[in-house]
């Protein structure tokens, strides 16, 4: 069991360093956006959750955008994603791989 506080955690600009939990089957990580910050379009090859845990941020899913505020999220197959935020906001990201993808990294 691993227990943590989404309160307290910070994310900072090396990727690796935001992962909260990673093993084969998913991967668990803080995402910070700045007010007026975002991230590109990212090829996803993992089922996506995301989740608000401060702030407001708009979430776009092979072009289709929402905008989610503190305590949505959304849940996506395998896309291009990109995010970003007018006002800052702080997202917890969970990658599930897929059947195909475990069994490449095995």
């Amino acid at each position: 069991m691993k227990v943590f506080d989404l309160k307290e955690m910070k994310s900072n600009e090396d990727k690796s360093g935001n992962v909260i939990h990673n093993t084969q089957e998913f991967k668990i990580r803080m995402i910070e956006l700045a007010p007026d910050g975002s991230i590109p379009p990212c090829e996803m090859a993992a089922n996506v959750i995301f989740f608000v845990a401060e702030g407001k941020a708009e979430v776009t899913v092979n072009g289709e955008a929402v905008s989610l505020s503190e305590g949505q999220g959304i849940v996506s197959d395998p896309a291009t994603i990109s995010m970003k935020s007018s006002t800052g906001a702080r997202l917890l990201g969970v990658q599930i791989m897929t059947a195909e993808r475990k069994s490449a990294n095995e």
